[in-house]
């Protein structure tokens, strides 16, 4: 409601909206249509926070000057923990894509628009969930764990919440990934050449151990 009011102040349009208790529900058309009205308005800065055609001749024109064949893939892991790729994309509890062996299903250009743009497309299994409670709180996060009771939200902090299927009063899917935009600011093409070189090598590790290690009777 006070997003809503902001909006409606600062941009004098209006869309049909219910305030007060009788409002305390899911509006999914307004959502709608204050999105669209927004990515009309402001595409550039619409494109960057949902996922739209963002700067993505710039990004092939970068990608194009990169000698790939020189990269470090030393160097690129240690770009990939400092930029904390680690917490959504390591261990069992995960909130992203395994990336073992995702060079050999994706192209450099592919990759990188999914890092550049990373709420260009989410599947469904990565989608972020947003939940408001009873009580006005509001969490944002993947859903890890679901069951009649309630359920179990993780952010991109690794925090974990749980809350009371009683305590929900509204719950929608967003279109903003939890991957934060931005992980490509500041690089240089030796970065990109490390960093792809990193990628690679994930998922080669255990393939060439257990092609060497010796066949057990």
């Amino acid at each position: 409601e006070r997003v809503v009011k902001l909006l409606e102040r600062n941009t004098k349009q209006q869309f049909p909206f219910i305030t007060g208790k009788p409002g305390y529900k899911p509006q999914a058309e307004t959502i709608t249509a204050w999105t669209d009205y927004i990515r009309k308005q402001w595409p550039n800065e619409s494109a960057t926070a949902l996922g739209g055609t963002a700067d993505l001749e710039q990004l092939h024109a970068t990608l194009a000057q990169v000698a790939w064949n020189k990269g470090d893939a030393a160097r690129g892991q240690q770009f990939y923990e400092k930029r904390g790729c680690t917490q959504c994309h390591g261990g069992r509890s995960a909130l992203g894509p395994d990336l073992a062996g995702v060079a050999e299903r994706f192209s450099r250009e592919d990759l990188f628009t999914a890092i550049l743009l990373p709420s260009r497309d989410v599947p469904a299994r990565y989608q972020t969930t947003m939940i408001v409670s009873k009580d006005g709180k509001s969490f944002s996060g993947m859903v890890v764990y679901e069951s009649v009771d309630g359920l179990l939200l993780r952010n991109a902090l690794q925090q974990t919440f749980r809350i009371e299927a009683a305590d929900i009063d509204e719950r929608r899917a967003s279109p903003v990934s939890l991957m934060p935009t931005g992980l490509l600011k500041d690089l240089t093409s030796a970065d990109y050449a490390d960093l792809y070189a990193y990628i690679a090598s994930l998922g080669k590790r255990s393939t060439t151990v257990s092609a060497t290690e010796p066949k057990r009777p």
